[in-house]
């Protein structure tokens, strides 16, 4: 029978104690010595760049961010790390993409609440269907103020477009007449935005 001698990885002791089990499955121990504590056949102490491109390379193939954890055995906080490092989000009217003629733009709203269903909010969006960017959003209740507030936050190059709404009549009295169609939800015209009901 061969026995395994397992040394503290600090101090070279082998007063060591089981410690409970990581997350990866290997056994952790505590040195009684050094009272420092260490894995059984720990991993070398950070990551190759190689490694990390293949983890974000996985990630962004859209797998799940628990899925890519599992498959390379990392721990889920050191890949949100390393995706906030890497994620350099630019401000919305540098990334929107410019106004094209015959553009559409989808409007609608969806509900929400704040602790009770009473403290009820509204997300209001404006769509551009072409690109599937949002163009402009205001976070407020279902009124004609918020519904302005929006169409004034719907940059300059996309105002010229043609909308499309429910039949909410905010939309009637905020936005033109002769760019906006008010539709059903069967209509498909604004089927991009799916909004929660209340």
């Amino acid at each position: 029978m061969v026995f395994q001698i397992i040394l503290c990885r600090h101090c070279g002791s082998d007063r060591l104690r089981r410690d409970g089990m990581a997350l990866n499955g290997k056994q952790k121990y505590f040195c009684n010595a050094c009272q420092k504590g260490s894995r059984q056949n720990p991993t070398p102490l950070g990551y190759s760049p190689e490694f990390k491109e293949k983890v974000l390379a996985a990630y962004h193939e859209r797998a799940s961010l628990r899925g890519v954890c599992r498959i390379f055995g990392i721990c889920r906080q050191t890949l949100v790390t390393w995706l906030k490092k890497v994620a350099r989000l630019s401000k919305l009217r540098k990334t929107l993409t410019k106004a094209k003629t015959g553009d559409v733009l989808e409007l609608d709203e969806m509900w929400s609440y704040v602790f009770k269903r009473r403290n009820e909010r509204w997300v209001w969006l404006a769509q551009c269907r072409r690109t599937r960017q949002i163009v402009a959003c205001v976070l407020g209740n279902r009124s004609e103020a918020t519904c302005a507030l929006l169409w004034n936050r719907v940059p300059k190059g996309y105002k010229g477009t043609t909308l499309y709404s429910d039949f909410w009549e905010a939309y009637q009295k905020v936005l033109p007449d002769e760019q906006h169609e008010a539709t059903g939800k069967g209509a498909g015209q604004t089927c991009h935005i799916t909004p929660a009901k209340p």
